[in-house]
């Protein structure tokens, strides 16, 4: 079966969902702000989101807009797995480390 996609560039958000309906999945970018070391905030709240995994992309320094990890959510719908990843990553913090 064939599968619709959306993408929204400025958020860094992405769904794909069955031709049918039946299953989606979504998938978010984590960015930095800071020059610095990070320090991730929030993993295990973000990972307790049914059907979540991030992956950081293990960068040791923090720069403005920096792409440092990604979240992917799997959902019934991809509405559902949207409301997931906003969720999770709702959670989720990246914050220059003390």
């Amino acid at each position: 079966p064939s599968a619709a996609t959306a993408a929204d560039e400025t958020a860094g958000a992405a769904a794909v969902a069955a031709a049918d309906g039946t299953a989606g999945a979504a998938a978010q970018a984590m960015a930095g702000y800071d020059s610095c070391e990070p320090d991730y905030r929030g993993l295990e709240e973000a990972l307790a989101v049914p059907g979540v995994s991030v992956h950081l992309y293990g960068k040791r320094e923090l720069r403005a807009f920096r792409k440092m990890g990604h979240l992917c959510a799997l959902g019934a719908t991809v509405e559902e797995a949207m409301q997931r990843a906003d969720l999770a990553r709702s959670r989720i913090s990246i914050v220059p480390k003390r």
